[in-house]
């Protein structure tokens, strides 16, 4: 049995598991149609190396192209260098945050690719703030992998 350490949370294939009141979902579950993100290219903008490799992990199985960078001024830079079709951005980062990067992405680059805010933080107001720094919406840490999943096609398939 793979167990992996996300903040506190414990994922564990093929077993529902509660850990500090929140109650991970059945891996296996994600695990049936193992192509959902086939062709999507993906940036992610996250600090922290355990979140890096969860995500990574968690889109690579759905056949994304996953290109991790760990700041948001290297989101703005890999942004402005390449395309990508999402961008998942956390918003708490040394150098330069979440939201100062979209900001950037935005207004300097005058890029439209979706950005999706990581966040463990989200109420009806701070959801409003996100879309003004240019986001297109927010994803939960810890994450439902089933909602990641379907958000990144929402913002995608438009």
């Amino acid at each position: 049995m793979l167990v992996i350490l996300f903040r506190m949370t414990f994922f564990m294939f093929h077993k529902r598991v509660t850990c500090n009141g929140f109650t991970t979902m059945h891996m296996d579950t994600v695990q049936r149609n193992t192509e959902l993100l086939k062709d999507i290219k993906i940036l992610v903008a996250e600090d922290n190396l355990i979140n890096q490799k969860v995500m990574q992990r968690a889109l690579q199985m759905q056949k994304a192209t996953v290109e991790i960078v760990a700041n948001g001024q290297l989101a703005v830079d890999k942004l402005e260098a390449e395309d990508f079709d999402i961008v998942l951005m956390d918003l708490h980062m040394p150098i330069m945050d979440g939201e100062t990067a979209a900001l950037r992405i935005r207004n300097v680059l005058k890029k439209e690719t979706p950005i999706l805010a990581i966040t463990a933080d989200v109420v009806k107001e701070k959801a409003d703030h996100y879309e003004d720094m240019g986001m297109n919406g927010y994803v939960l840490k810890p994450f439902d992998f089933n909602d990641l999943y379907q958000r990144i096609l929402d913002q995608v398939k438009k």
